[in-house]
């Protein structure tokens, strides 16, 4: 809420990744092939899609400076707490992620499998979202 930290977050849905497993499969290919999208959004980008799916999720008003982000694991403990949310962030993943700029291409599995990315980033969020609200229903939690 008080804003997103400086990261850029790779991200495709599973069942396109599971799609480009069986292509590469029916192939027998052979080697690496990354199943990526074609571009990575920031958290704070993130933010702003999750909101245009529910305007109930705050947008996150600024990219937070770099020598906040150590702090984020004590401040997720203690949303956790207050707001009864599971933990996310552990200082491994802010030491990980922090100021990274993903740099990948999923051209070889383009070319070699006719693979792309099908399901848009803000769909895959959508329902993510909504599992996520699903699941805690089903365990008795505020969605």
């Amino acid at each position: 809420r008080l804003g997103a930290p400086r990261m850029t977050f790779p991200i495709v849905d599973v069942r396109d990744v599971v799609r480009g497993h069986i292509l590469a499969a029916e192939a027998d290919a052979q080697g690496r092939f990354l199943l990526c999208g074609d571009s990575f959004p920031t958290l704070r980008e993130l933010t702003r899609l999750m909101h245009d799916i529910d305007p109930k999720v705050p947008v996150a008003p600024v990219t937070m400076p770099d020598f906040i982000s150590p702090l984020l694991p004590y401040v997720d403990w203690l949303n956790s707490k207050l707001l009864d949310t599971p933990l996310t962030i552990t200082p491994e993943f802010v030491g990980a992620m922090l100021g990274k700029q993903f740099n990948a291409s999923n051209a070889r599995a383009r070319d070699e499998l006719g693979w792309r990315p099908e399901i848009p980033t803000s769909r895959t969020l959508s329902d993510t979202m909504d599992t996520i609200r699903s699941l805690r229903r089903s365990a008795g939690r505020k969605a």
